[in-house]
Parts: C-alpha cells; structure tokens; sequence
C-alpha cells in the first residue's frame, strides 16, 4: 500500500486518493450520472485499490503493478 501511495504521489498527483476500511459499499458515480456499485463482501481481493476516472467503470488493479496500471487506466479512452 506505501509503495502505491508513494507511487501514485510522485507520478499522478491529481488524482484523488480516499482510502477506506470500514464500509462495504462502494458508489462510484460517473458524469453521465450513471451509478457503479461495488459490494465488497462480494470481491475476493481483501485489499486492493480501485481506479476511476468519471468516464470509464472503475476498474480493480493490484497494488505490486500499480505503475503499469495508472498508465494504462488514465491514458486509455
């Protein structure tokens, strides 16, 4: 998560970090106001990030290739 965080810091700093622990639902909303609910009781990866731009369907990355990921997530339309 550190690595990430630092990652995420040094290289992509407008993106906006909310790190969570004591929910179960996760509500990403999209500028076309269609809503992306995510039950994590449901997702298998106990920790773990997930990236969104407003465009696309957030998308779950593993935090060991998160450089790879940023790009390819943030870049790609």
């Amino acid at each position: 998560m550190r690595n990430a965080r630092l990652v995420m810091q040094r290289y992509w700093p407008q993106i906006r970090i909310v790190e969570v622990d004591t929910i179960r639902y996760l509500v990403f909303v999209k500028k076309n106001g269609f809503r992306r609910t995510i039950d994590l009781n449901q997702v298998e990866d106990v920790c773990g990030i997930y990236l969104f731009d407003g465009d696309k369907d957030p998308v779950q990355t593993d935090m060991p290739n998160i450089d790879s990921q940023l790009g390819f997530y943030f870049r790609k339309k």
